[in-house]
């Protein structure tokens, strides 16, 4: 099984989570979004999808958290 995390911010870490998922032999990947890395274009091969939560809210400016744009993600 492929497990992917996608992490907001370097302060989060998938603690427990990723330890269970390594202790069961699955494949682990990240986006690490903080620094840069992309999303997965699509899901997949991913077969267990891990969002931490981050601080960013639908009011976030880029000032606060440049690599999420609140205003460029309304619909």
């Amino acid at each position: 099984m492929r497990v992917h995390f996608i992490v907001h911010e370097s302060f989060e870490a998938p603690g427990a989570y990723e330890t269970w998922a390594i202790n069961q032999g699955h494949d682990v990947t990240y986006s690490r979004v903080y620094a840069g890395d992309r999303l997965p274009d699509d899901a997949v091969g991913i077969d267990f999808l891990v969002v931490m939560g981050g601080p960013q809210d639908p009011d976030t400016t880029l000032e606060a958290c440049p690599h999420f744009n609140a205003k460029r993600n309304r619909r």
